[in-house]
């Protein structure tokens, strides 16, 4: 059964975000998608928590990277990363 809209699995740690975006270059939406928020509430926070966000044309580049399999699968070993519950 999905969860209800707006409801948060997980409460976002700022150095797992920074990790997950920087790092592994994942998208707001893949980041997005892991959490149950929106690529928007992940932008968002990257902006809270002072996180630089890369530009479109960065962004083009790492998904075209990412399409040609230059990049690791990101969603591989997301468990026991440094990402809460929300209580």
């Amino acid at each position: 059964m999905p969860m209800p809209k707006g409801y948060h699995i997980y409460k976002i740690d700022k150095e797992w975000l920074r990790e997950m975006y920087e790092d592994r270059q994942m998208s707001t939406t893949d980041i997005a998608s892991i959490c149950n928020y929106s690529a928007r509430q992940i932008s968002r926070l990257l902006t809270e928590f002072g996180i630089k966000k890369r530009s479109r044309a960065d962004g083009a580049k790492t998904e075209r990277s990412r399409q040609k399999g230059d990049d690791i699968d990101a969603r591989t070993g997301i468990a026991g990363n440094r990402i809460t519950a929300d209580n």
